[in-house]
């Protein structure tokens, strides 16, 4: 791929609204709470929140409801179930291998 074919894909995903920002930038609240975005997107994501008043409430929105399902949840999954899923995590891996 070269440089400019990079610069039209970046210019086809960008976004072209402010509603194409947020939407972009609520889609990606949930990675951002559990540190799965590069650092590059974390700090585009958190360059938005600071500038977006209704997507800043909705990512506060999300930050309260994270840490009461960690706080309600201190129950641990049966035995079984977690054999269950880490055998079918195994096999999804070796057959998208």
């Amino acid at each position: 791929m070269t440089d400019d074919d990079r610069a039209l894909d970046d210019e086809a995903h960008a976004p072209t609204t402010d509603e194409d920002a947020c939407t972009a930038a609520l889609r990606q609240l949930w990675s951002y709470l559990d540190k799965e975005l590069t650092p590059d997107d974390e700090d585009e994501l958190r360059d938005h929140l600071a500038g977006c008043p209704p997507c800043l409430a909705e990512y506060s929105i999300d930050v309260v409801l994270k840490d009461l399902v960690r706080r309600s949840c201190h129950e641990e999954a049966p035995a079984g179930l977690r054999v269950r899923i880490r055998e079918t995590l195994l096999q999804v891996r070796v057959e998208g291998a």
